[in-house]
């Protein structure tokens, strides 16, 4: 049951301060959804608390909960385009510190919610790997190839999956069974990934998720799941938390493997001073 088909359930028994939040959020969802609570109380003259009880009525367990549900449901049942034509409709601006407030929130989300644990085996499992490879389409495919650049300061060898859909199948038909595949799987979500998750699954790879879709039906083939919320209001996808993603997970590498670290930065620095392309 969706969050607005609860909403329709309990309309009977609302008080009249939760019908007051009900139409607001018929009103335009898309521009809700986007608040803080502390915007919406004091645009409905209503305090925190009473959003607080209006969304544990519906069997949330709080308020940010509900929103969060309500924007999941906002991305899936609306098309970019639709989304917009709402926040103009509503005159809705935003500015560098609404942007950097979103982007915190999701960072913070990320971070509040990652299974260290998880993580710390993906981390293993990764140096144990004798391969690693890199898979995204569209703007994903921009965190692949990150990933692999970022991952030759490490021990690890990983590589991007070329996205070339001439090539794409022949590509992962190479992969040998004892390689981990991390699959960068966001909004709008490609059939070609998820069957190409599908058949390393069949194959024997692991695999490692990095999504924005909690219900990804990647997570059916994934080993591994890390959420990374990405929503902006205008862009396709932020790809800030995922960034975030990938340098916590070298950053973690390099500290298993320090002493090849150490020498490949001594490497580098050489290299650099004797290229004569940079300066000081």
């Amino acid at each position: 049951m969706t969050t607005k088909e609860k909403m329709d359930e309990r309309l009977a028994q609302m008080t009249a301060s939760e019908r007051k939040i009900y139409r607001k959020i018929l009103e335009n969802s898309t521009l809700f959804s986007l608040k803080t609570i502390a915007q919406t109380a004091k645009e409905l003259n209503l305090s925190s608390a009473t959003l607080v009880r209006f969304a544990q009525s519906l069997g949330f367990s709080g308020y940010a909960a509900f929103k969060h549900s309500l924007q999941k449901e906002e991305i899936l049942s609306s098309s970019p385009a639709l989304r917009m034509k709402r926040l103009l409709d509503s005159h809705y601006t935003t500015s560098i510190k609404q942007i950097f407030q979103s982007e915190h929130n999701a960072l913070n989300e990320f971070v509040e919610n990652l299974d260290e644990v998880l993580f710390t085996c993906f981390v293993k499992d990764l140096q144990a790997a004798a391969n690693c490879y890199a898979v995204g389409w569209r703007e994903s495919s921009f965190l692949a190839e990150l990933l692999a650049y970022r991952m030759r300061y490490t021990s690890v060898n990983c590589q991007p999956v070329l996205r070339n859909r001439a090539e794409f199948s022949e590509n992962l038909i190479q992969i040998p069974s004892a390689s981990i595949l991390v699959v960068f799987d966001f909004y709008p979500y490609s059939k070609a990934i998820l069957n190409a998750a599908e058949m390393m699954k069949k194959k024997g790879v692991a695999i490692a998720l990095i999504t924005d879709y909690r219900s990804s039906r990647v997570c059916d083939f994934a080993d591994y799941v890390f959420y990374c919320p990405s929503r902006t209001e205008y862009l396709m996808n932020s790809l800030i938390v995922p960034i975030f993603f990938i340098n916590s997970l070298v950053s973690e590498l390099l500290e298993k493997d320090a002493e090849h670290f150490v020498d490949f930065l001594s490497e580098r620095e050489k290299a650099f001073e004797e290229s004569g392309e940079f300066y000081s």
